[in-house]
């Protein structure tokens, strides 16, 4: 597939059909993703790679199980009902039949030590994880970039998975074959989005005439 079809075609996807993946497009999806750019070139990445049934499950249980101590503990009928409704959001990976987890490396620092992420790194893997959804995509995969599970549920995932004290989960990535197309989500337009220093497109469109 074209770079700008992979673009235009990405979608987040949440429900996959259950086939494996195969070992050589794994390795071009991770291929995509460990080509790209990084501040300085230290390349503060690493991806967990998870196609244990059993391991993606308990991940999915994990963030089961603090939604539903929210919504016991919550008193607000109306937040209760919220907390409910976002569910879905942060546990449809568990249908998924491979799993990426990103992760950022962090800096230890101060007394007690504390992890930093510094900007210039997230930046650096954020362009990582878009290089995977794009290979991915172009293989024909469904994916989406869900920081929600992380956001629930970061000290369950960090002990299910053994993460290093040093290494901070920013991005959890289902991949899989897509079992439910969703509609185009609208953009905005160039314009909207776009502020020119000198000539605009139109003028110099008009100029080359």
């Amino acid at each position: 597939m074209d770079l700008f079809e992979a673009i235009r075609t990405r979608r987040s996807i949440r429900k996959f059909h259950p086939d494996r993946v195969p070992d050589d497009d794994v390795r071009q999806i991770l291929e995509a993703a460990r080509l790209a750019p990084s501040s300085s070139n230290l390349q503060p990445w690493r991806f967990i790679v998870i196609r244990d049934r059993e391991c993606i499950l308990s991940l999915a249980k994990a963030v089961n199980d603090v939604f539903d101590q929210r919504i016991v503990a919550n008193p607000e009928e109306e937040r209760r009902l919220v907390e409910s409704n976002v569910r879905f959001f942060s546990t449809h990976f568990g249908e998924a039949p491979l799993v990426i987890v990103a992760l950022v490396q962090g800096q230890l620092k101060g007394d007690p030590a504390e992890l930093i992420v510094e900007p210039a790194d997230l930046q650096s893997v954020a362009a990582a994880v878009q290089n995977l959804l794009l290979a991915a995509t172009a293989l024909g995969y469904g994916t989406c970039w869900m920081t929600g599970p992380i956001e629930t549920a970061r000290t369950e995932i960090e002990t299910i998975l053994g993460i290093e004290r040093s290494w901070v989960p920013m991005a959890l990535i289902p991949v899989g074959r897509i079992a439910y197309h969703p509609r185009p989500r609208p953009c905005k337009s160039l314009a909207e989005i776009a502020v020119f220093v000198g000539p605009s497109l139109a003028e110099e469109e008009t100029e080359g005439e």
